[in-house]
């Protein structure tokens, strides 16, 4: 082989080798690039996933709470003209009861919107008229009151954080006189509804947000 042919073959082999670099090169960025792709193709199915998730609750949320309106609503029936009546005229010998006054102060909270309402400032002005006090619970917004205040009022009138009945829930079912407490058990019901449907908004608003706050974060 003379010189030249030599040079030539060397420079054939430096293309070559070049070609290989360059053709590895390639190949470790298609690799690269099909890792990425992959990687953000399941972060993306991740967080539909969890956006469906947030969906499906807050969808359930809504049904359990329409639900929750219709039966205050038909609670709400038991307060009628007869029934108003009947508690103006229990409240002259129960006016010291704390399990009456806690259920009708806390009536008044929902419906005024103030922690500071109580039955004696201002129940005249809801539990005078079936009509009006009928309305007013229909109104009632009880998500605008504070979670913990919620959650206080839960406690005692379903259970507690342990499980255990709360002190106004035994009190009006665990009496001693059936019925002492028949004309209110009515607006306890109510109360009940009017903290149920508080928590619920609540927590389907907050879920709302969090969709919110996932979704720009994507």
């Amino acid at each position: 082989m003379s010189r030249l042919e030599g040079i030539i073959e060397h420079m054939n082999l430096d293309q070559q080798e070049i070609k290989d670099q360059i053709r590895n090169v390639q190949e470790n960025k298609l690799k690269q690039s099909q890792t990425t792709i992959a990687k953000y193709e399941e972060q993306l199915s991740q967080a539909e996933a969890i956006l469906a998730d947030k969906d499906a609750q807050i969808a359930e949320l809504k049904v359990l709470i329409q639900g929750m309106h219709e039966q205050k609503n038909k609670d709400i029936k038991g307060a009628d003209k007869t029934n108003l009546k009947e508690i103006e005229k229990q409240l002259v010998q129960l006016q010291s009861d704390t399990t009456i006054k806690y259920i009708l102060d806390s009536i008044c909270i929902f419906l005024t919107g103030s922690t500071d309402a109580t039955f004696a400032k201002n129940g005249q002005e809801f539990f005078t008229d079936e009509k009006v006090y009928g309305e007013s619970i229909r109104k009632c917004k009880p998500e605008t009151l504070d979670k913990n205040f919620l959650r206080e009022i839960a406690n005692k009138i379903n259970t507690d954080a342990d499980g255990k009945s709360g002190a106004i829930a035994t009190a009006i079912t665990q009496v001693d006189e059936p019925t002492k407490y028949i004309n209110f058990f009515c607006h306890f019901k109510v109360l009940f509804k009017l903290v149920q449907i508080g928590l619920s908004v609540k927590k389907q608003e907050k879920l709302e947000k969090e969709k919110v706050t996932y979704q720009n974060d994507i």
